[in-house]
């Protein structure tokens, strides 16, 4: 079929190519619900990698990304390639969901003339988040943590994110003998760690 008059031959350029995604959701808003779904595509694998019993000893060192080509090309178009290292994706799904669960556990200590029924409903929604993120992350950590490890870190992202929650939320002073006590608990992660 010839060109149109005044077009080049070949097949057409797409009005949104080479455009970022929000710059596509202006000029094409169906585009929007596409980006979104690759989006979740990452967090979906990270999800259901390795849905046994737990990562072996001698699980990789990262978390793939898609498991076709098609898929992988779509990760690394929308800058979403998941050859996260298993560490950097155990603390940070573990920080995420420290920071539900502290909302749902002292949230509500900001607002005392709440209703307690609203309080329970909302601190349960916050902390259904938590797990969301907290069980995954301890199955994709368990191997190459032993789980005591993983029950360590754990303590110590509560506290931190704790002691800038109550700084910054509840605006309660960060005193000299809270430091001194979650040092004491950044110790006692360094003998749990430390192969002696």
């Amino acid at each position: 079929m010839p060109a149109r008059r005044g077009s080049p031959a070949g097949p057409r350029r797409s009005r949104t190519a080479g455009l970022r995604p929000h710059k596509i959701w202006k000029k094409r808003p169906e585009h929007a619900g596409r980006f979104f779904l690759s989006f979740m595509q990452p967090f979906v694998r990270l999800l259901t990698h390795r849905t046994g019993t737990g990562m072996p000893l001698d699980c990789p060192d990262t978390v793939p990304g898609g498991s076709t080509p098609a898929a992988r090309q779509t990760d690394k178009a929308y800058g979403y390639d998941m050859n996260i290292p298993v560490p950097a994706a155990t603390v940070g799904l573990l920080i995420l969901s420290n920071i539900f669960m502290t909302f749902a556990w002292y949230g509500h200590l900001r607002y005392k003339g709440a209703a307690l029924p609203v309080v329970i409903l909302a601190s349960w929604g916050l902390a259904f988040f938590e797990y969301l993120l907290q069980v995954p992350a301890n199955r994709i950590g368990y191997g190459h943590f032993s789980a005591a490890e993983l029950k360590t870190i754990q303590e110590v992202i509560s506290l931190t994110v704790f002691m800038i929650f109550s700084s910054l939320w509840l605006h309660e002073p960060l005193r000299w003998n809270h430091v001194a006590g979650f040092a004491l608990i950044v110790l006692a992660a360094w003998i749990i760690f430390k192969e002696w």
